[in-house]
């Protein structure tokens, strides 16, 4: 059974992922997807692309780079794939929320 300041720390940490992580990919793929970004956006979403991506591999414990397709324009094909990218973070994120809930009730 945790305590209660168990309870408290898995609470702060559920919630610093929520607002910090799972919130502003789901607002990024909402972008993306309503077609909020142009081409002049590229480099804010590789900065929160690679951002979210080393927060990902250093919760792993993975050192160095992950890399990914980057692109120069905003297409079809470019948003699809960061759509595709930000979503695998937010799933991983999600899984991450969803252990600290569940971890040692």
């Amino acid at each position: 059974m945790k305590t209660l300041e168990q309870q408290r720390e898995d609470l702060k940490q559920r919630v610093m992922i929520e607002l910090l992580l799972i919130q502003p990919i789901e607002k990024i793929i909402a972008g993306l997807a309503a077609k909020e970004y142009g081409n002049s956006d590229i480099e804010y979403i590789e900065n929160k692309l690679e951002t979210f991506m080393d927060i990902a591999a250093k919760s792993l414990n993975v050192t160095g780079r992950v890399s990914h397709e980057s692109f120069t324009v905003l297409n079809e094909y470019s948003r699809a794939k960061y759509i595709e990218y930000f979503s695998k973070l937010l799933m991983f994120f999600r899984d991450v929320k969803k252990t600290i809930e569940t971890k040692n009730d």
